[in-house]
């Protein structure tokens, strides 16, 4: 075979590959033309090549206009790497709206140059359904058999892994599948990019595992609470260091307080907190953590001002698998806030949420962290 034979293939496999990927794949340029996109992106979007603003997009309330600026393959262009942003869209071969998960990631040149953004899209519109009529029944349900419920969780367990697992190894399937693949012209830089991919998606799914293991393990008790004197300050600026705000502002008011915790899990707890409130409120909310000693508990609030929790919601928010609103366009696993409760019942103490005086949301977390005079263990 001649190498202007494998030349001529070399776009017919490039095809090829892009059609057996089940996800609508779609790339656009860096004027936000769409220049490649393959038969799952037609059906979503339409055949004709153009942009994507064919409709509209929608965040969670689905009233809202995205501005175009905050659209996942604008802030791919502008360098971010966008991962599962779940957002409503009208138009296309949708007129009547359905929820798309929506991944965005940016192409550079050898120069670091950014010249196109690749984005892959899935329709999740089945599983918003099914997650509103299981709230539904959630939300309804009184007092169940314990039977029942040891089964309703271990049936959403298998549900949300499976559905949380497979994203990521999408991702580590198909990438390496490029990259294992003889003739897909490779150089230096597309390597690393793809292996960025790879090595993101599995610390992503070695997350999802490592918080799954340690969820059951807190729920067993067998993890031993581990507490030591420790500075107040030191413990929540270390949650807050690696919290990106992307367009909120966080305000951190901390007691200068030592306090005899488990310094893991009140860091962790209030990390998991602080990423919550930035990533289910819009962009210029406002999030305030508080941290002080009152008597011999710990008092760890952490408020802002978005759209708040809605009541009915609040006795189910803290069980494994809840998730905040059906609506949610940016949705985890469901395990965070059950994680936070655990490392807060280690401690004697206990957790609620409740409405802030700004409309939003406030967490109050409450440690048994009395230190004993001349104790150095409790």
């Amino acid at each position: 075979m001649t190498s202007e034979t494998r030349a001529d293939r070399s776009p017919v496999k490039k095809a090829l590959i892009l059609e057996s990927m089940a996800d609508a794949v779609v790339v656009v340029d860096a004027t936000g033309f769409v220049c490649e996109r393959n038969t799952a992106a037609s059906e979503i979007f339409g055949s004709a090549d153009g942009d994507l603003l064919g409709g509209t997009w929608h965040a969670r309330d689905r009233r809202s206009t995205i501005p175009v600026e905050e659209l996942p393959w604008t802030r791919a262009l502008g360098g971010e790497r966008v991962e599962q942003e779940e957002l409503f869209f009208f138009g296309g071969r949708h007129p009547e709206g359905v929820w798309l998960s929506v991944n965005a990631v940016p192409v550079r040149t050898d120069g670091e140059c950014i010249v196109a953004a690749i984005v892959t899209v899935r329709d999740v519109t089945g599983r918003k359904r099914r997650e509103a009529r299981e709230r539904e029944v959630l939300l309804e349900r009184a007092e169940g058999d314990k039977v029942s419920e040891i089964a309703r969780v271990r049936r959403e367990f298998v549900l949300s892994i499976s559905h949380e697992l497979r994203t990521p190894l999408t991702s580590i399937l198909g990438y390496s599948d490029l990259l294992l693949e003889p003739n897909t012209p490779l150089d230096d830089d597309v390597s690393r990019r793809w292996l960025s991919v790879l090595n993101t998606s599995a610390r992503r799914l070695q997350r999802l595992l490592d918080e799954s293991l340690e969820l059951q393990q807190l729920l067993d008790g067998a993890v031993p609470n581990v507490r030591a004197a420790t500075s107040l300050r030191d413990v929540v600026r270390a949650a807050l260091s690696s919290i990106h705000t992307r367009g909120r502002s966080l305000e951190a008011r901390i007691a200068d307080a030592v306090v005899f915790v488990d310094s893991v899990r009140v860091e962790r707890a209030v990390n998991h907190l602080a990423r919550n409130a930035v990533k289910h409120t819009p962009r210029g909310t406002h999030v305030v953590i508080e941290a002080e000693l009152q008597g011999d508990d710990l008092i760890i609030t952490v408020t802002d001002d978005g759209a708040g929790v809605p009541d009915a919601l609040k006795d189910h928010i803290f069980e494994p698998f809840s998730h905040m609103d059906v609506e949610d366009p940016n949705p985890g696993q469901g395990i965070g806030l059950a994680l936070v409760r655990c490392y807060v019942q280690a401690h004697g103490g206990d957790i609620r949420v409740e409405d802030a005086d700004s409309g939003g949301a406030r967490f109050v977390l409450i440690f048994a962290s009395a230190l004993p005079t001349g104790s150095a263990d409790r």
